[in-house]
This record gives C-alpha cells, structure tokens and sequence, in this order.
C-alpha cells in the first residue's frame, strides 16, 4: 500500500496546476465570441470544453454556420451529433450556454 505525505500532495497538486495552465486555451464569454470562434470559413469544427469538477472536460467540436446562423454540435465523449440548432435550441439542448454563462466554456488554442 502506498501511503504518500500532505507534503508530497502539495508538491503534486502544485505540478497539475502547472501543467493545466501550461495547456493553451481560451475562455469563451458569450455567444457573439463563440460563433467567432466556431466560424471557419472551409468548414471545419474547432475543438471547444467543458470543464467539470475535479478537472475533468466534457470535450465538444463545434461549427457555426455564419450563412444559415446555426450551430452543428460533436459531443466527443459517445460522437453524438446536433446539427442546425440556433441560438435558443443551443442554449435549450446542450450545456454550452450554460457553461459559457458560468465561466467554463474553453477553446483549445
């Protein structure tokens, strides 16, 4: 059994907080700046998170068609797919909005 000291828990916990910040991303704040983040003009999706408790991430790619102003959703945990959902049936059948409102919707850059 091992049995490890608070004071190496610290020093663990301090180098996963490192790593963490070290990973590049960027905090979405609204909608406005997730449909400029999700908007690539040749189509493909941009890598976007959750976080959860405990640093864990529920993974999402999201496009935002700026023509048809409609979000298409790959939940990467089960590859799940929600195409042409607006604004309102984004925020009705997804957590992204919530996360955004919360402060816990990333890009990864």
């Amino acid at each position: 059994m091992w049995l490890i000291s608070q004071r190496t828990l610290r020093v663990i916990k301090i180098y996963f907080y490192i790593f963490e910040k070290s990973i590049l991303m960027k905090q979405i704040t609204s909608i406005e700046v997730l449909k400029k983040e999700a908007a690539n003009p040749n189509g493909d999706y941009s890598d976007f998170f959750i976080s959860l408790n405990f640093g864990a991430r529920s993974s999402k790619r999201v496009f935002y068609d700026t023509e048809n102003e409609t979000f298409n959703v790959i939940n990467e945990i089960d590859y799940s797919y929600q195409d042409d959902l607006t604004e309102e049936q984004l925020r009705e059948e997804t957590h992204i909005v919530f996360a955004i409102e919360n402060g816990a919707f990333y890009k990864y850059e």
